[in-house]
């Protein structure tokens, strides 16, 4: 197996796709609440609910800058949020590889597990494929914290 010679750096954006399928979710809450058969109080709070929930879930994707991803042969994976400094992560073996989507699960070096969602949107066509084939070739406990 070939090793890599350079340190790749991944830029994860904000996904179209995502925040379109949340509005589709809450939308389609939002009909199972009108359409159940409960009080209207009860209703008036759901419908409340619903919409809130929207509203944060979207104001978090809206406000989302970036996430940087970056493997190295050397140090091997790590994680930057925004403008914030690199932290070694491990890749965990829960993590899922699809052609469309990416469920980046990881440990930090604090021990501290995160999952990011990463749609085939949120990154250039190229640098997507590279990042699944770098996650598939490096293996999945490549490196340990």
């Amino acid at each position: 197996m070939k090793k890599y010679e350079t340190t790749q750096v991944f830029r994860v954006n904000r996904s179209e796709l995502l925040l379109y399928g949340l509005v589709f979710l809450h939308a389609l809450s939002l009909l199972a609440v009108l359409l159940s058969d409960i009080a209207i109080a009860s209703k008036i709070l759901l419908v409340i609910a619903v919409f809130l929930s929207l509203y944060l879930y979207c104001k978090k994707e809206l406000y989302f800058n970036h996430v940087l991803i970056r493997f190295s042969p050397d140090y091997g994976w790590a994680f930057a949020e925004r403008d914030a400094d690199f932290m070694p992560i491990s890749l965990l073996p829960s993590t899922i590889i699809n052609p469309y989507l990416l469920i980046l699960h990881f440990k930090t070096d604090k021990s501290k597990i995160k999952t990011i969602l990463i749609l085939s949107d949120s990154m250039n066509t190229i640098d997507f494929r590279k990042l699944l084939v770098t996650i598939k070739i490096t293996g999945l406990n490549q490196t340990e914290i």
